[in-house]
């Protein structure tokens, strides 16, 4: 597996690299940390004397900036001193976006990770956000780590829930989940929303390993061939994931995609939400918004966007 860390200065940047810390990944990935040097953090208005000496201060900034990203990564490097992987850092001058995709592009990427930067829920992509721009342009699987309001700091099990609809994109979540080592007891609660009409009224149902009967009659009850449909999803995942240590949940919800799983995300309180990009596939459509944008822009705790191969295929011919 090859991961890009995009670093900033931000506790959202930080908190993105402890949550994936506790989601070791496997023994020979490549795990490369970049930082992308702007001319916001180079102070010119505090340069004294003439504006002839001006070339010469803004070059003594940008050394003086590029070395303490590289002491930053430097020290980020010890984190991983625990795990078998190879880490390259690497401090670039540029514009954030464009040299994340360049180096997703560059170095073959399957997962970058990022903060939040610029993500605003009003106005975000328009104004240019890198973290929104990276979501919608990169060709692989998007990280976005937020750190929850009164997170409390813990290297113990995690809560996870993954959004599943049965496209390949599920399944590339599905496997993506069962590449990586989780804390034990860690818990992941499967969600499947079944869109209902404005007239029609949500419905919440939840099974666990145990009375697996009882919840697949009353889904089918209720649902008729859609809810035998996911009963029968459900029971594909969990039998993918059999070889993995999570507690399994699942709930079947009758509503309205990207609302029933913040709801979801709120109710079981996930530190980290797991869904396809289906939809995600440009500006056209991420201007129309499509339920992964959503969740990404709404959601109060981090969010992984899986892109499958057959995702990447679509986006490239589209």
């Amino acid at each position: 597996m090859k991961v890009l860390f995009a670093i900033d200065y931000s506790n959202h940047s930080k908190h993105a690299m402890n949550l994936f810390r506790r989601m070791q990944v496997p023994s020979g990935s490549d795990v490369y940390l970049m930082h992308v040097n702007t001319p916001e953090e180079w102070p010119v208005s505090s340069v004294p004397g003439r504006a002839l000496h001006l070339p010469a201060a803004i070059s003594a900034l940008r050394a003086k900036a590029c070395t303490h990203a590289r002491e930053v990564l430097g020290q980020l490097e010890k984190m991983f001193q625990s795990q078998t992987v190879n880490v390259h850092s690497e401090v670039v001058e540029g514009n954030p976006g464009q040299e994340i995709l360049n180096a997703i592009e560059q170095h073959g990427i399957d997962l970058v990770v990022l903060g939040p930067r610029g993500l605003s829920r009003v106005t975000g992509f328009l104004l240019g956000s890198v973290s929104e721009w990276v979501l919608s342009e990169a060709t692989c699987s998007v990280l976005i780590g937020r750190l929850q309001a009164r997170q409390k700091r813990t290297s113990g099990s995690m809560r996870i829930l993954l959004a599943i609809d049965g496209s390949p994109d599920t399944w590339a979540a599905v496997d993506f989940l069962k590449t990586l080592a989780f804390p034990n007891s860690s818990k992941l609660t499967l969600v499947h929303v079944i869109r209902k009409q404005m007239y029609q009224t949500e419905q919440v149902l939840i099974g666990e390993r145990s009375g697996r009967e009882q919840f697949a009659k009353l889904t089918e009850k209720i649902l008729k061939d859609r809810g035998r449909e996911a009963t029968a999803l459900f029971d594909q995942i969990r039998e993918r994931l059999s070889s993995t240590n999570f507690s399994i949940e699942e709930r079947l919800v009758f509503g309205h995609e990207a609302q029933e799983i913040l709801k979801a995300a709120r109710h079981t309180r996930a530190e980290l939400v797991v869904v396809g990009s289906k939809g995600l596939t440009g500006l056209r459509r991420l201007l129309l918004g499509s339920v992964s944008h959503k969740v990404v822009r709404n959601a109060s705790c981090s969010v992984l966007v899986i892109r499958s191969r057959e995702s990447e295929k679509q986006t490239r011919s589209s």
